[in-house]
């Protein structure tokens, strides 16, 4: 399994990080350019609830991918966990991996905090142990999601911070 975590502090309040955070098909689209579509299936679309589901296709490091991913465990203006199952796509193979997150809002001093946990798990075969050996060993893949998942909540909180001015 490949694990992330990253936080940012963000001078704001709970309730307006998760009127931002509940906009996938806007502000989750646009905070990363590697994100290449985002569309949510559920209607409404709006709020975030359990059994909420999205598509996105994204590119994380080398690999594209696709998922549709469901929310679980939602607590409105404080947390949410989501999972998919995705396929990715690199030099030719497709490859299915389970993957998933946490997002909390936590209140911090005057502020919140923003984190989101990421995993990603590949099969459990000789195809999939090859494929996450390549992914961590070779393509830094576990860096990449890093990175990815910081690019997305760096974005979130020049919006809230922005907007609080």
């Amino acid at each position: 399994m490949i694990e992330v975590s990253n936080s940012v502090d963000v001078d704001t309040t709970r309730e307006a990080a998760w009127d931002l955070l509940s906009d996938f098909e806007g502000v989750w689209e646009d905070s990363n350019p590697a994100h290449r579509g985002t569309k949510v299936l559920s209607e409404p679309k709006r709020p975030l609830r359990d059994g909420l589901q999205w598509w996105q296709r994204e590119k994380v490091g080398p690999v594209q991918g696709e998922f549709v991913a469901t929310l679980h465990d939602v607590v409105p203006k404080q947390e949410f966990s989501w999972t998919a199952q995705a396929t990715y796509r690199l030099l030719g193979v497709t490859f299915t991996v389970d993957e998933g997150g946490h997002f909390v809002i936590k209140k911090q001093g005057r502020g919140i905090t923003l984190r989101h946990d990421l995993w990603g798990k590949f099969r459990d075969t000789q195809k999939g142990r090859v494929l996450r050996w390549i992914e961590v060993h070779l393509l830094g893949e576990r860096h990449s999601m890093a990175s990815h998942n910081l690019t997305e909540l760096h974005y979130f909180k020049t919006c809230l911070e922005q907007a609080a001015i």
